[in-house]
C-alpha cells in the first residue's frame, strides 16, 4: 500500500440530566486517548496492512476502496424509489473502469430540495439531471420480501455479479473481504443509504429488525438491545467472514434504521443509559463487552438516508468551522479550538476558528451565523464543525450566552459535526434537539451524547482532528482505543474517512431507457414560460444561487404580482446562502402568509424558514440596526420553540426602527404563532 496516509497535519462536568432517577454516577473515566500506534508512512514507502492497528487498518481498507472507484461529476436526481435502485445498480466498481455517480431523491418537498440543493453546492458536478426508470424498474413492489430481493440484485450488479446470491463468490474470486456490514431493517425508509454504502464499499447487507422500542423519542430497554445484537451475531456466522474481534474481516457496522439513540440500562443500575451505538459492535457483558466493531447509524426517510450517504461517498471538507464555549483552564483546555485548529492547518481544509481566552461567547456566534467578509453568505459552509459548549438537549451554553436550539446553524453545505457537549444525542430525531436540528440541517456525520458523559467521556478535540488527518475512520476517530461502553453516540458512516475520494472521470453515465434530462435544458423551459417559482427551485438545484437572487430581484421589480408564497419558498435559500439581504426580504415578505400555518411547514420541512431569517438578520437584530422593512417582517418569524426569547429582541429591535407601532405588530404576531394560524 503505497502513499497510504496523509501527512500528519466537552460537556459540563456534572449537570442533572433530564430523568431525575437516572442521575449519572459513573464508574472510572475512560482511559485517556492514545495516538495511532503506528505513525503515517513517509511519501514513497510501503505499509503492509496487517502490520497496522485495527482502527488504522480499517480506516486504511476503506480508502483504498474508496479511492480507486472513479467520479461521474454528473448528480442523478430520481423521483421515487424505484429510480434509484435502478440508477445505483448502473455504479460499477469491479470493471476495467469502475466509476460511481450520486444519485439524490427529490420528493418534492422543500427539506428534500434543500438537501440536494446543500449537496451540489457542495460537490460541484458538471451537470446535474433528472432521471426516472421505465418499464419494469419503474414498478416499486409492494412486498417487502421482494424489494429486498430487488436491491440485493442492485448491489450484485454494482459488483458484476449475475445476481445477489452470486455476490459472495464475485468477491472471493477477486480477493475481496468486506471491511464491515449493514444492517437495513424491512419497512424501514434509511434502506436508501444501505444500499449505496453496501454497493460503493463491498458490505454484506444483513435484513434485521431493530430492537424494539416506545418511541422515537424514548429508548430501547436493554433486553430488547441484547435480542438485537444476538440476532446480528446469528447473521453475521451466516456470512462465513470472521467478526468476533477487531482486526479481523468485519471491523464496522452501519445501522440504518430509525431508532431512539440510548439503551436504559434498567432501575438499579446507575450509569442509566449506553449510547447504542456503543453497545452494538460489543460483545455481551459476562464477556467484558469487549469491542470486535465500530458502528454507526444513518437515519430518516429515503431522501434524507440516501443524501447522508452520498456526503459520505463523494464530498470531503474543504472548510472547518470549529466554535469555542470552554475557557484556559484545566480540564477544558484539552479540548481547545485553537489546538484543533492548528491540526488541520497541516492539511489542506481552510480552517475558521471562534475562541478566545475565556471561551466564545453567544453574540460571536450570532455575528458569524449572519455571515461576513471570510464567509459572505448567512449561516455555515464549513463541512467540518466542532462545537465545545455545556448545556442540555435543547440549549448549549458560550461565555457568555446561552445559545437555544434556534441558534444551531442553517448549514450550506452537508458537515460533519463534533459537538461536545451533554445530552445533545438525547433525542436526536426531534428538531428541538441540538442533534435533531443538526441532522435536519444537513449533518451526514455527527457525535454527541445521549445522556450526561462527564467532560472526559469525549476524546479531546485536538486528538480527534488529528485522528481523522491520519486516516481513522470516523467511527473510530471520535471514541477512545480501549474504553467500556459509554454514552457517545455516532451518527453517519462509520466507514466514512478524510482520505482522497476517486479521480472525477467524464462519460456516459451507462442509464437505460429514456435519456436524462438535464437541469440546464428544465430552466430554460421554465424561463421561456415563466414559471418564476420552478425556475428559482431549479437554480438552487443547480448550485446557481446568485443567479437566483438576481431572478428574485428583477420578480420585485418588473412582476410584483409573482411574489407568491410558492415563489418566496422557492427562492428564500438561495437568498440565504449568498447572504442578499434585499432578496431575503422579498422572499420573506412573499411567505409572510403562510409562516404561521406551523403544521405545513413542519410536513415540507421548511420551520428551517424561521431560523434562516433569524440568523442572516442576527447582526443587526443584536445591534438594533433593523431597517424598517426588516423591522416589519422580522415579528411573522417568531418561533413558537424559542417564543420569549423571540419576542424579547423583536420588540427592543423593531422600537428602534419603528418606534411606538412595534409593541402591537410583535404582540399581535406572538399571539398568533401561539394559535399555530
Amino acid at each position: 500500500v503505497t502513499h497510504l496516509l496523509p501527512p500528519a497535519r466537552g460537556a459540563q462536568p456534572q449537570p442533572p440530566s433530564p430523568p431525575a432517577a437516572y442521575s449519572a454516577n459513573p464508574p472510572a473515566p475512560p482511559p485517556s486517548p492514545t495516538t495511532p500506534a503506528s505513525p503515517p508512512a513517509p511519501a514513497g514507502k510501503t505499509i503492509d496492512l496487517n502490520d497496522l492497528p485495527p482502527h488504522l487498518r480499517l480506516g486504511a481498507r476503506s480508502s483504498l476502496i474508496h479511492r480507486q472507484i472513479g467520479v461521474r461529476p454528473t448528480v442523478v436526481i430520481v423521483p421515487d424509489a424505484a429510480s434509484y435502485v435502478a440508477a445505483i445498480s448502473e455504479w460499477r466498481v469491479r470493471e476495467r473502469d469502475p466509476v460511481i455517480f450520486p444519485v439524490l431523491i427529490d420528493t418534492g418537498s422543500f427539506a428534500s430540495r434543500l438537501s440536494i440543493a446543500r449537496f451540489v453546492r457542495a460537490f460541484k458536478p458538471a451537470e446535474v439531471v433528472r432521471w426516472s426508470a421505465i418499464g419494469e424498474s419503474a414498478a416499486w413492489p409492494d412486498s417487502v420480501t421482494v424489494r429486498k430481493g430487488r436491491i440485493a440484485d442492485a448491489q450484485a450488479r454494482v459488483w458484476s455479479a449475475p445476481d445477489a446470491r452470486a455476490l459472495a463468490k464475485r468477491w472471493a474470486d477477486a480477493g475481496f473481504v468486506p471491511p464491515g456490514v449493514v444492517v437495513a431493517a424491512p419497512g424501514d425508509s434509511a434502506w436508501t443509504a444501505a444500499l449505496a454504502l453496501a454497493a460503493a464499499r463491498g458490505q454484506p447487507i444483513l435484513w434485521i429488525d431493530p430492537p424494539a422500542f416506545g418511541d422515537l423519542t424514548g429508548y430501547i430497554p436493554l433486553e430488547n438491545a441484547e435480542s438485537f445484537r444476538a440476532r446480528l451475531e446469528t447473521a453475521l456466522n451466516a456470512t462465513g467472514y470472521s467478526w468476533s474481534r477487531l482486526g479481523d474481516d468485519i471491523d464496522a457496522v452501519t445501522l440504518c434504521f430509525t431508532s431512539p439513540s440510548r439503551v436504559f440500562l434498567g432501575e438499579k443500575d446507575q450509569r442509566g443509559y449506553f449510547a447504542l451505538t456503543d453497545l452494538v459492535g460489543r460483545s455481551g457483558e459476562s464477556t467484558g463487552r469487549a469491542r470486535w466493531a465500530w458502528t454507526g447509524q444513518i437515519m430518516g426517510d429515503e431522501s434524507r438516508a440516501a443524501a447522508i450517504a452520498m456526503a459520505s461517498l463523494f464530498l470531503l471538507p474543504e472548510r472547518a468551522w470549529l466554535l469555542d464555549g470552554y475557557d484556559s483552564s484545566k480540564p477544558w483546555v484539552e479540548y481547545d479550538a485553537t489546538a484543533a485548529g492548528a491540526e488541520l492547518a497541516r492539511s489542506p481544509i481552510k480552517t475558521i476558528v471562534d475562541d478566545a481566552p475565556g471561551g466564545a461567547s453567544l453574540v460571536t456566534l450570532r455575528r458569524r451565523l449572519s455571515g461576513g467578509p471570510e464567509s459572505p453568505g448567512a449561516g455555515i459552509d464549513a463541512g467540518l464543525i466542532a462545537i465545545n459548549s455545556s448545556g442540555q438537549a435543547p440549549w448549549f451554553d458560550l461565555k457568555p450566552g446561552q445559545a437555544l436550539v434556534g441558534d444551531v446553524p442553517v448549514l450550506r453545505v452537508p458537515a460533519i459535526v463534533h459537538m461536545v457537549h451533554s445530552f445533545s444525542a438525547w433525542s436526536p430525531t426531534e428538531r428541538s434537539t441540538i442533534a435533531g436540528a443538526f441532522l435536519e440541517r444537513g449533518a451526514y456525520a455527527y457525535l454527541g451524547s445521549c445522556h450526561e458523559p462527564l467532560l472526559r467521556g469525549f476524546v479531546p478535540t485536538p486528538l480527534v482532528m488529528r485522528r481523522l488527518l491520519q486516516g481513522l475512520p470516523w467511527s473510530a476517530a471520535v471514541r477512545f482505543d480501549d474504553a467500556p461502553p459509554w454514552k457517545i453516540a455516532v451518527f453517519g458512516d462509520p466507514l466514512l474517512t478524510l482520505g482522497p475520494r476517486g479521480p472525477r472521470i467524464a462519460g456516459d453515465l451507462g442509464l437505460p431507457g429514456r435519456p436524462p434530462r438535464t437541469l440546464t435544458d428544465e430552466l430554460t423551459s421554465h424561463l421561456k414560460a415563466r414559471e418564476l417559482a420552478d425556475a428559482l427551485r431549479t437554480l438552487a438545484l443547480l448550485g446557481r444561487d446568485a443567479d437566483a437572487a438576481r431572478l428574485i430581484l428583477a420578480t420585485a421589480k418588473d412582476q410584483p404580482a409573482a411574489l407568491t408564497p410558492e415563489f418566496g419558498l422557492a427562492g428564500i435559500e438561495s437568498a440565504f446562502a449568498t447572504g442578499d439581504r434585499a432578496a431575503l426580504l422579498t422572499c420573506a415578505e412573499a411567505l409572510r402568509p403562510v409562516m404561521y400555518d406551523a403544521q405545513r411547514l413542519k410536513t415540507d420541512g421548511a420551520l428551517v424558514i424561521k431560523d434562516m431569517i433569524w440568523q442572516a438578520l442576527g447582526a443587526a437584530i443584536l445591534d438594533d440596526t433593523l431597517t424598517e422593512r426588516e423591522a416589519r417582517i422580522l415579528p411573522h418569524f417568531l418561533r413558537l420553540e424559542t417564543l420569549d426569547r423571540d419576542r424579547a429582541e423583536a420588540l427592543r429591535a423593531c422600537e428602534a426602527a419603528l418606534g411606538k407601532d412595534a409593541e402591537a405588530i410583535v404582540g399581535e404576531a406572538a399571539a398568533r404563532v401561539r394559535a399555530g394560524k
